[in-house]
């Protein structure tokens, strides 16, 4: 092999500096996680491309010719004005950030991750030094606050390289969400080009399930109104809700105050209220006592009783239905509301506690 000390081939006069520094460079090819869908295909959680910003604060970066990489002392705050008003937030916040000591980049916290494609362009059309972006697979929900709790949300993993479920559906069902990363291998000469008719290897992304749940986009929506002026009919501090497909046991609503959106992820409750609150049962639990009464072949469809105050009674072992008072309690209904004499159908659809004492008794 004859090569010139000019970095020649001799022979074929072919240029081999460009394969003297030849190193291997990996690509990751990011899988797309599932989407959630509603029960008519709207959709709930996609992916999607976002960007995070931070800022060089180490003076001793090198510059680019005479413009600094860095982001110099004496434009801080006016950097801070200006990034802050694309963000919608605080300028001292964002000053807060630039002012730091003694570190090598920072980041702005919430207010500079998962940033979209417009507010990025937007401060980099500022044209401000050392002021940079990264960017990294997302999770959006272009509902916002749609059954957030139930829904949950998925954040990036760096360590990973994958969006992972943290709360809710997204957590619960993350494996089958969940994609697997592909990848391209190949060489690269010194600047950092794929060096042609060398080896290299392609795996593809191995995209996620879709997953579509019994909710119904509409009857959600309705319920989150219902719910939210309920709250400030009555200053509630906490509310749940939901609506069932009665024929199928489906649920086609979902909802608990307070939500949050998982966009932004400023979330004030974790619990799922209606499925990790406890709270007494109340009278959905007279559905039961009903429902005993048809099985055990003792429920008169055509019977009526007194819907009245039930004093209780109770005598060897038994208790009955006294004509005044006792010292063994009380049933009242609610208001003390006394329709007469009622069939334990009309009862048991207006929620009469005296329907299930006297049902019970009788």
């Amino acid at each position: 092999v004859c090569v010139s000390l000019l970095g020649y081939h001799l022979n074929s006069q072919t240029d081999i500096t460009k394969y003297s520094s030849v190193s291997v460079k990996t690509e990751i090819i990011y899988a797309r996680r599932g989407y959630i869908f509603d029960r008519n295909g709207n959709v709930i959680a996609e992916d999607s491309i976002s960007y995070n910003m931070y800022a060089i604060l180490d003076t001793s970066r090198p510059r680019y010719g005479d413009i600094p990489a860095y982001v110099p002392e004496e434009n801080k705050a006016e950097y801070a004005t200006k990034i802050a008003t694309i963000l919608g937030v605080d300028s001292t916040i964002v000053l807060g950030y630039l002012q730091q000591s003694g570190v090598y980049q920072t980041e702005f916290g919430n207010y500079g991750r998962n940033l979209d494609k417009a507010t990025k362009e937007a401060i980099e059309a500022l044209n401000r030094y050392g002021i940079e972006f990264n960017e990294q697979n997302s999770r959006n929900y272009p509902l916002g606050t749609f059954a957030s709790h139930l829904v949950g949300y998925a954040r990036y993993s760096h360590d990973d390289d994958v969006l992972v479920g943290e709360m809710g559906i997204e957590s619960l069902l993350n494996d089958y969400l969940l994609g697997k990363n592909g990848y391209s291998r190949y060489n690269t000469d010194a600047n950092g080009y794929m060096i042609l008719g060398t080896q290299s290897a392609y795996v593809a992304a191995t995209n996620g399930n879709n997953v579509y749940l019994t909710i119904d986009k509409t009857c959600q929506q309705a319920l989150n109104v219902l719910i939210q002026e309920m709250v400030n009919q009555f200053s509630a501090e906490k509310m749940w809700g939901g609506v069932m497909e009665v024929e199928t046991g489906k649920m086609l609503a979902w909802d608990c105050y307070p939500s949050f959106d998982p966009n932004t992820l400023s979330i004030t409750n974790y619990l799922d209220l209606g499925s990790q609150y406890p709270y007494e049962p109340g009278s959905t639990m007279k559905t039961f006592t009903y429902a005993a009464a048809i099985d055990y072949g003792s429920y008169d469809y055509t019977a009526t009783y007194d819907s009245g105050t039930f004093y209780v009674g109770y005598d060897n072992g038994k208790l009955y239905r006294s004509t005044k008072k006792t010292d063994f309690g009380t049933v009242y209904n609610y208001k003390d509301a006394d329709l007469g004499r009622i069939t334990y159908a009309q009862a048991y659809y207006r929620s009469l506690n005296t329907g299930i004492a006297s049902l019970i008794t009788d």
